[in-house]
């Protein structure tokens, strides 16, 4: 019997249920990302998206790398990425972040300014997107 002061057992907050969530909603960016990625496909890396490292979320991890790639919009506020920024470096990880419009804008360019930050190129100078 249900009685008018009894509470509803609370859903409790899983955060694989997120992961999970975030999988299935990504943005197009984050889908444009995960398309050069997977599988392997980028330098024969592994990297994984939406994955759990302690209270967060990462878009993109190489755990062999210790890389974690975040795709940021609109929703991302810079004190709440400099904490999270902060957890995941202290967890040994580098954060590398592109916007969701650089990302749209640039989809072509962002493999080899990737390549560039993880040391993966030869040469002294940084590639530069066709801004036109």
């Amino acid at each position: 019997m249900h009685h008018a002061n009894e509470r509803k057992p609370r859903k409790r907050y899983v955060p694989t249920d997120r992961a999970k969530q975030l999988r299935h909603d990504q943005t197009k960016p984050e889908a444009m990302v995960w398309q050069i990625l997977r599988a392997h496909r980028f330098e024969g890396l592994k990297f994984r998206r939406q994955v759990i490292i302690g209270p967060y979320v990462a878009d993109f991890c190489c755990e062999e790398r210790k890389v974690i790639i975040e795709i940021d919009g609109g929703h991302h506020h810079e004190e709440m990425d400099a904490a999270r920024t902060a957890f995941l470096e202290a967890k040994g990880y580098r954060v590398i972040r592109y916007g969701n419009d650089y990302i749209l804008r640039h989809r072509d360019y962002f493999a080899d300014d990737l390549r560039y930050k993880l040391g993966l190129v030869s040469g002294g100078t940084t590639p530069s997107p066709n801004l036109s």
